[in-house]
C-alpha cells in the first residue's frame, strides 16, 4: 500500500471516525433535550388544563357556598343549581350535606334518592369530608367510582360560619369529561400518555388520563396538584419512538468513515466530498442551535414581561430577528390579508402566524419547536392573567378594608403592620405613630396578662382558637377606651401574622353598667321592702320572683314559691273571684287595687289589700304585686260593725219594750192617786206594781246584756 494514500486513509479515516461519532453524540444529546423540554412542556400544559378543570369547579363549588351560607338551602335549589352548571363547561352535578345527611342534590333524575343518606357512612366519603374540613378549603376526592356506575371526581367545599363547619357543598365532575378537556388538540393523541395517582398515607393509585398506555421506558414528569392530593404524571406513549443512542446511526458514521476513507484512498484528490458532509452537519447543528438561542430569548421574554400585550409583541419581533422567518403575527380569527402564513400555530388566545423568507421551508423540528414556544407563550399568558387576577384581587380587598365602620389590624413579630383609617380614629394618633410600635404600647396595664394570653392561644392553636375578648386601649389622649377584638392568622408578605378586627364598646359598656345599676336597685328595693311583695306571670299565674317580706310572712321559702301559682295561696272557694280580679286587671294600664283572702303555709287565713302594676319581667308578661295584711284592721271594722248593731237593737228595745211597762206602772201610780184607802185594793195595786217593776227589771238586764261589746280580735274560746 502505497505510504501516501495510507496516511491519507489513515487520517481520513481518524477523522471521519472522530468526527462522525461527535456529531452522532450530538445529535443525540439536542434530540434528547427537545425531548425532555417537550415533555416538560406537555406536562406543565397538561397540568394547566387540569388544574382549568379545578378552577372552574371551585367557582361553582364555592358559589353555592356563598349562596348556601347566605340564605340556607334554597327553596328553588335545581334552578340556582341548573344557572351553575349552565355557565361551568366541565361539572356536572351539586349537592349540599349537613353533618352528613344530603340536603339536596341537583341533577334529580340522576342524584335525587341520595337526599337524606347519610354520606359519612361511607369510610371514603367521610374521609374526603374530614380532609375539606381540615383545611377550611376546598379538597377533591377521587377519581373513584360514583353511585349510578360512572367515574369522576368530586370537590367538596367546608361551609364555614363562626368558624365553624355547618354544611358541605359539593360538584361532581365525571372522568370521561376531564379526559377530553385535557386532550389538546394541538397535541398528537397518541405521542403523550397521562395518568392521575391519588396519593394517599403513602399509597399511590394511578387512573389513566388518555386514550394510549405510557411507554414503561420513557422518562416521566410529574406535577403535583395539591387540590386533590394528586400528581399527574406525563410520559410518552407505548409505541412512540423514544429517542436511544442512535447505534445506528453511528455504525453507518463508522461504514461512512471507512467508505470516505476508501474513496479518499483511491480518490486522494477528491477531498471536497467530506468537505460537503462536513458543511451539511456544520449546518444541522447551527440550525439546531439556533432554534434552541430563539427558544430560550423568548422564554427569557415571557419571564421578564408581565404584560399580555407586550408579551405578543416581543415575542413576534424576537421570531423575525431570528433571521429565519420575514413575518410573525398573532391574530383572534382569521383575517384577509395578502400575506398567507407559513404555519399556523393556535393557542388558548389565538394564532401564531409565521411567514418565512422566500424559498425557504419549514421542517419538521422547526414546527415542534416552534410549537414549545406557542405552548411556553399559552403559559405565560395564564401567568399574567392569574397575577392581573390576584392583583384586583388584592385591590378590591384594601379597597373594602380602607372603608370598614369597624377596625382592622396586622400584627407581625409582635409588631403592629397595618392599620386601617377606623383604628387611627380610634386610636387618635397617626397612622405613622401607630405602625411599627409594640401591641403593648396601646395596650391598658391591667389588660396587658389578657392580650398576651389571647396571643398565645391563637399562635399554638394556628388561628383555630375563637380569639374573641375584650380589652381596653389607652387612646393618644390616655383614656381608656374598651373595645371588642375577634383575631386569627394570616399570612402577611408570605409571612405568618395575626389578622382581626376591634369595635369599639365603650359606650356599650356603659349603657350595661347603668343597666346593672338600675337592676340592682331594683333588687334592692324589691327584696328589702317591709311589705310582701311578688312577680307572677300573668298566663300561668306562676310566680316568677318573690321577696324575703313574702317568705316570713307567708312561711313558704322561696323555692316552694317559685314551685306555686297564685291559686296556692288562696281557699277554693275564693278562687273564681281571683280569676276575676286577673281579668278585671288586665284592663288597667295603672295600678289596680283589690281586697283578697290568702292562706298561710300553716292554714291561717288573712285578709289582704293588694296593689298590682304591669311589668315585663325575664321576658314575660307579667304582674307586680305589694300585698297589705289587713286582717286586724278587718276584725276592727267588723267589731265596730257589731257594735252599732247591738246599739240599734237597744235603741229599739227601748223605745218598744221599755216604755210598755213603765207606762203601766205610770197608770197604776195614777190609780192608787185616785183609789180609796182599802186595804186589799191597795194589795192588789201593789202585787200589779211588783209585776210590773220586775218585768221592768228584767227588759233593763236584757238591755244590759245587749250593751256588752264582745272583743272580735280575740280568738274564739279564748278571753
Amino acid at each position: 500500500m502505497p505510504k501516501l494514500p495510507s496516511l491519507v486513509f489513515a487520517i481520513v479515516c481518524s477523522l471521519m471516525l472522530v468526527l462522525t461519532q461527535l456529531l452522532t453524540f450530538q445529535q443525540y444529546k439536542i434530540a434528547k433535550e427537545k425531548q425532555k423540554n417537550e415533555l416538560m412542556h406537555e406536562a406543565a400544559a397538561v397540568k394547566d388544563r387540569f388544574r382549568n378543570i379545578l378552577v372552574s369547579d371551585i367557582a361553582v363549588a364555592k358559589t353555592l357556598a356563598i349562596i348556601y351560607k347566605q340564605y340556607g338551602v334554597p327553596a328553588k335549589f335545581d334552578s340556582i343549581a341548573s344557572q351553575i352548571l349552565n355557565n361551568n363547561p366541565y361539572a356536572q352535578a351539586l349537592q349540599i350535606t349537613e353533618n352528613g345527611i344530603v340536603k339536596n342534590a341537583y341533577p334529580d333524575t340522576l342524584y335525587k334518592n341520595t337526599i337524606g343518606t347519610n354520606v359519612n357512612s361511607d369510610p371514603l366519603r367521610k374521609a374526603e369530608e374530614a380532609f375539606a374540613e381540615n383545611r377550611k378549603d376546598i379538597y377533591f376526592g377521587g377519581p373513584r367510582q360514583l353511585r349510578f356506575g360512572d367515574t369522576g371526581i368530586v370537590g367538596k367545599v367546608p361551609i364555614l360560619k363562626d368558624n365553624k363547619v355547618i354544611a358541605v357543598a359539593t360538584v361532581l365532575t365525571r372522568l370521561d369529561i376531564i379526559k377530553k378537556a385535557i386532550a389538546h388538540t394541538g397535541v398528537d393523541q397518541k405521542k403523550f400518555a397521562y395518568q392521575l395517582i391519588k396519593v394517599q398515607k403513602g399509597e399511590s393509585f394511578p387512573y389513566t388520563m388518555s386514550n394510549v398506555k405510557a411507554d414503561k421506558e420513557s422518562e416521566y414528569v410529574d406535577s403535583e396538584i395539591p387540590e386533590g392530593d394528586w400528581v399527574m404524571r406525563t410520559s410518552y406513549a407505548q409505541g412512540y419512538v423514544v429517542n436511544r443512542f442512535p447505534f445506528l446511526i453511528s455504525g453507518m458514521g463508522l461504514l461512512l468513515s471507512v467508505v470516505v476513507s476508501l474513496l479518499a484512498y483511491r480518490r486522494a484528490r477528491e477531498p471536497y466530498k467530506l468537505n460537503k458532509i462536513i458543511e451539511v452537519k456544520t449546518a444541522q447543528v447551527n440550525k439546531a442551535n439556533k432554534e434552541l438561542n430563539l427558544l430560550n430569548q423568548i422564554n427569557d421574554i415571557i419571564l421578564d414581561e408581565d404584560h399580555i400585550g407586550r408579551l405578543f409583541t416581543r415575542v413576534c419581533k424576537c421570531i423575525v430577528e431570528s433571521g429565519r422567518y420575514e413575518l410573525a403575527w398573532i391574530r383572534n380569527e382569521k383575517d384577509v390579508s395578502a400575506v398567507e402564513p407559513t404555519i399556523i400555530l393556535p393557542f388558548e388566545n389565538g394564532e401564531l402566524c409565521i411567514h418565512a423568507k422566500e424559498c425557504t421551508t419549514i421542517d419538521e423540528n422547526e414546527v415542534i419547536t416552534l410549537k414549545r414556544l406557542v405552548a411556553n407563550m399559552a403559559i405565560a399568558v395564564q401567568h399574567i392573567q392569574n397575577r392581573l387576577e390576584l392583583a384586583e384581587s388584592q385591590s378590591k380587598f384594601q379597597n373594602l378594608v380602607e372603608n370598614f365602620t369597624v377596625g382592622v389590624y396586622i400584627v407581625q413579630n409582635e409588631k403592629i403592620v397595618y392599620v386601617n383609617p377606623r383604628i387611627v380614629e380610634e386610636f387618635g394618633y397617626a397612622e405613622h405613630e401607630i405602625i411599627d410600635k409594640q401591641v403593648e404600647d396601646f395596650i391598658y396595664p391591667g389588660d396587658m396578662k389578657l392580650v398576651r394570653e389571647n396571643i398565645k392561644e391563637r399562635l399554638a392553636t394556628d388561628g383555630k382558637a375563637s380569639g374573641r375578648y375584650e380589652v381596653r386601649i389607652v387612646n393618644k389622649e390616655g383614656k381608656p377606651l374598651w373595645f371588642e377584638v375577634l383575631g386569627g392568622t394570616t399570612l402577611y408578605q408570605g409571612q405568618p401574622a395575626l389578622i382581626g378586627t376591634m369595635v369599639n364598646i365603650t359606650e356599650r359598656k356603659a349603657i350595661y353598667a347603668d343597666l346593672e345599676e338600675s337592676k340592682e336597685r331594683y333588687s334592692n328595693l324589691f327584696n328589702f321592702s317591709p311589705l310582701p311583695a311578688w312577680v307572677a306571670d300573668v298566663d300561668t299565674l306562676r310566680f316568677l320572683d318573690v321577696n324575703n317580706a313574702a317568705v316570713l310572712h307567708y312561711g313558704y321559702s322561696r323555692e316552694e314559691f317559685l314551685a306555686m301559682t297564685l291559686r296556692d295561696i288562696r281557699p277554693a272557694e275564693d278562687l273564681e273571684k281571683m280569676y276575676s280580679a286577673v281579668e278585671e286587671g288586665l284592663k288597667h294600664d295603672g295600678i289596680f287595687h283589690v281586697i283578697m283572702t290568702h292562706l298561710k303555709k300553716n292554714g291561717e287565713l288573712m285578709e289582704v289589700e293588694i296593689q298590682v302594676a304591669p311589668i315585663q319581667y325575664a321576658g314575660f308578661k307579667a304582674n307586680m304585686a305589694i300585698g297589705t295584711d289587713i286582717t286586724e284592721r278587718q276584725r276592727y271594722i267588723h267589731a265596730i260593725e257589731a257594735q252599732n248593731e247591738r246599739l240599734r237593737e237597744i235603741s229599739w228595745i227601748q223605745s218598744h219594750h221599755v216604755r210598755a211597762p213603765l207606762s203601766r206602772i205610770m197608770g197604776l201610780i195614777q190609780t192608787l192617786a185616785d183609789l180609796s184607802e182599802s186595804t186589799e185594793e191597795q194589795q192588789k195595786v201593789l202585787d200589779y206594781l211588783s209585776i210590773s217593776a220586775n218585768e221592768l227589771d228584767e227588759i233593763v238586764k236584757a238591755i244590759t246584756a245587749k250593751s256588752k261589746t264582745q272583743d272580735l280580735l280575740k280568738p274564739p274560746g279564748k278571753t
